[in-house]
């Protein structure tokens, strides 16, 4: 079996936000919330017992920076089951995702968006996940699942935890 016919979808469950920095501030059409959280973990198996080198993240990372630059990671709210952006349900760019896994996190004023913004003013409680593709190598020994040759989607929102 060749690795096109191996890959696999692959979602993970990430640290609740505590956002390190949540803070709206002023933009010319009223206030923009921005935080910045850490996504991932490298090298340790995650809640999904799985466990993403750090070697693989970085070129994930890699292949993102443009998208930073030019403002179009787009992440949303909840999660779909494909390798696809919904764009009704965006509500969210990342607009920076460094080698340390800490992104930073512009909310939009998509009907999503302002979803995500009374959930962070209520009680902030969000989870953020990852979705990509890539593939797994599944351990026997320890059963947990390194993942290879990873391609990042999105960095979505969904409701703590939920799982969803």
């Amino acid at each position: 079996m060749n690795d096109i016919n191996r890959r696999e979808f692959l979602e993970t469950t990430l640290a609740m936000v505590p956002a390190l920095s949540l803070s709206p501030t002023d933009e010319p059409n009223g206030k923009v919330i921005k935080f910045s959280a850490r996504v991932l973990t490298t090298d340790t198996p995650n809640k999904n017992n799985r466990i993403y080198s750090k070697e693989v993240i970085q070129k994930a990372i890699k292949d993102f920076e443009k998208l930073t630059k030019n403002r179009s990671f787009m992440g949303q709210l909840g999660m779909t089951y494909d390798a696809k952006v919904n764009f009704s349900m965006v509500s969210h760019i990342v607009t920076d995702l460094n080698n340390e896994l800490l992104a930073d996190i512009e909310v939009l004023s998509t009907p999503c968006g302002k979803k995500l913004q009374e959930m962070l003013k209520n009680d902030g409680s969000v989870d953020l996940r990852t979705q990509g593709i890539g593939i797994p190598k599944y351990n026997e020994e320890d059963g947990t699942t390194t993942v290879e040759d990873y391609k990042l989607i999105a960095i979505n929102a969904v409701e703590a935890g939920t799982g969803a």
